[in-house]
């Protein structure tokens, strides 16, 4: 789980931190970023492990260029800091990655439902009832 900049090709078979701009945190407790290896390996150690029913959250601070994951409500600390093309803008990004034939699930809330932990605070969901209404030039 994690951003990816708005920017970069995202092709299919590719995982988030394979690129520049992808900014990961993994189910083995590893960030990465940059590329390098294959997933699960080339990351830095980073938070706890995470498995089945827990709630990952992201709060991506685009003024000050930090990414800091949760997990289960308790922040992993910042993970990442000095995000560089914030002005290209990035997106949440999710992907799968296992060689078994375990059927996998992800549920993505952006807040469209009750969110199960508070967001940090100075945080909200990201959906359109959070974004201020656009100012339209009378003509």
């Amino acid at each position: 789980v994690g951003i990816i900049n708005t920017i970069l090709s995202y092709p299919a078979g590719t995982y988030i931190g394979a690129y520049n701009g992808g900014f990961a945190y993994t189910n083995d407790a590893l960030k990465q970023s940059g590329g390098g290896g294959t997933p699960g390996s080339g990351g830095v150690a980073y938070g706890a492990t995470w498995t089945t029913n827990d709630i990952i959250g992201v709060a991506f601070d685009a003024d000050n260029a930090t990414l800091t994951f949760y997990k289960n409500g308790v922040s992993q600390g910042a993970a990442y800091t000095g995000i560089s093309g914030i002005n290209n803008g990035y997106m949440p990004a999710f992907d799968f990655y296992r060689s078994t034939g375990t059927t996998q699930y992800q549920y993505i809330n952006f807040g469209q439902r009750p969110f199960t932990y508070t967001p940090p605070t100075g945080f909200l969901a990201l959906n359109t009832y959070n974004l201020a209404n656009p100012s339209l030039p009378l003509v």
